[in-house]
């Protein structure tokens, strides 16, 4: 038996040989060693035990394992590996089995085989709840994906192809479904998506779920609705929400069913309980709604109205942005006043409201505050501001105080200043 530090070298020196060549940045001629590959059907040479995660003990022929490829071999025990290594401590041992993973994987029409499995083990819930077994076989065949989706462009549209929505759907809506499955099934739904507009699309077409199954963002509305989730699965869940809402299609989508009203009465109540790490992230899918697909700042027209007054049309949005300013919370501050600023980047609309609410008399008040709290930065502060530059930290700062809290109290200091100055001089412009 192979010892285990040499398992452990051996997937990391295999990531990094599959890395420069599927990179492109290396031709090592990997291709010879993988193109006498089995058909990989799950079914096939044992590796049903590994995918399907059967928990007997593997028995295979020696002869089978004789005739094997070395391509073979080597798919067989990453993911062998991958799944009986998930719960060590080796962030660098399974980070490369995963790159292994994404490379090999990109590479072979596992979505349709992969599915079908999907599908059998859900028939076992028609007739009452999954075990444990079966879910980790859910698990398995649900990792498997998510590495495929990772690495293939042409593994995203096949899982477009064979409507693996649904399928997601449907493990998600499960009872008592564990966490860990939870996490792997919208880790596997965000690789899908990610950089796939017809991806993006496919989650919000209603006609492909069929009763009794329920549609992936109805079950994320849900989630998120749901006091009692973790913040690792909320926060996964608005990772999902911020990448539909860059496709032009589902954004529409989501505005029309009125998602950013839900959404800030969720941020509400999280500001109140002073859940900050979750409040965070339902502000960055407001930042990502000003945002097209390529990620630049724009405006988009969705109903004949500009997107960013439409995330201020609703009267509690500037209410709530002007309450985290007032907050002691760095983290929250620093994300509010990001929001802001993207708002009034080339909208007369979105200047016009902010002007009107006096949020330029709420960001002076936040300047003045943190300047008082951290003295360091006053001389600096005016100095910098007056020439019109970014603020950064001061020299003579005195006081230990974190990088982290460092970035954030620069970020919100520069905010401030932007937002400031930017509503003055709308405010001269309009002759106010």
């Amino acid at each position: 038996m192979t010892h285990p530090i040499a398992h452990r070298y051996g997937c990391i020196l295999i990531s990094r040989l599959l890395t420069l060549h599927y990179g492109e940045l290396v031709k090592l001629d990997l291709d010879k060693i993988f193109e006498t590959m089995p058909d990989f059907n799950i079914d096939h040479n044992g590796l049903l035990e590994f995918c399907y995660r059967v928990k007997t003990p593997q028995v295979y022929d020696p002869k089978d394992l004789e005739q094997d490829t070395v391509g073979a071999r080597i798919y067989r025990s990453l993911i062998s590996h991958f799944l009986d290594y998930q719960d060590i401590p080796d962030a660098v041992l399974l980070e490369s089995i995963r790159l292994s993973l994404q490379c090999l994987l990109g590479r072979c029409q596992l979505t349709r085989t992969l599915n079908q499995r999907l599908g059998r083990v859900l028939q076992k819930t028609v007739k009452g709840k999954l075990d444990n077994a079966d879910q980790e076989n859910l698990y398995a065949c649900i990792s498997l994906l998510r590495h495929l989706f990772a690495g293939s462009t042409a593994g995203k549209l096949s899982g477009v192809e064979n409507r693996v929505t649904v399928t997601i759907s449907q493990i998600i809506s499960l009872q008592d479904i564990h966490e860990r499955l939870l996490l792997e099934c919208f880790g596997c739904l965000r690789n899908l998506i990610t950089k796939c507009d017809s991806a993006k699309r496919l989650v919000l077409d209603w006609k492909q779920y069929k009763k009794p199954c329920i549609s992936i963002l109805d079950s994320i509305r849900r989630m998120y609705q749901d006091s009692s989730q973790s913040s690792q699965v909320f926060c996964t869940i608005m990772e999902v929400l911020k990448l539909l809402v860059l496709e032009k299609t589902t954004r529409a989508t989501l505005f029309k069913i009125n998602i950013n009203a839900e959404l800030l009465l969720v941020l509400e109540r999280l500001f109140q309980n002073k859940e900050t790490t979750r409040s965070r992230a339902i502000i960055g899918y407001f930042i990502n709604a000003t945002y097209t697909t390529d990620g630049q700042l724009a405006i988009m027209r969705i109903d004949a109205r500009e997107n960013k007054i439409h995330i201020l049309a609703n009267e509690n949005m500037i209410c709530i942005l002007r309450q985290i300013c007032t907050s002691d919370s760095l983290r929250l501050i620093a994300k509010a006043t990001t929001l802001v600023r993207v708002l009034l980047c080339k909208s007369e609309k979105a200047k016009f409201s902010l002007k009107q609410s006096s949020f330029g008399i709420t960001a002076t008040e936040l300047q003045d505050r943190l300047c008082t709290k951290y003295p360091g930065y006053i001389s600096k502060m005016t100095k910098e501001a007056s020439n019109g530059n970014e603020l950064h930290i001061a020299n003579n700062f005195t006081g230990a105080l974190p990088e982290e809290e460092k970035r954030l109290l620069s970020e919100a200091l520069n905010n401030a200043v932007y937002i400031s100055r930017h509503l003055q001089s709308y405010s001269r412009k309009a002759g106010h």
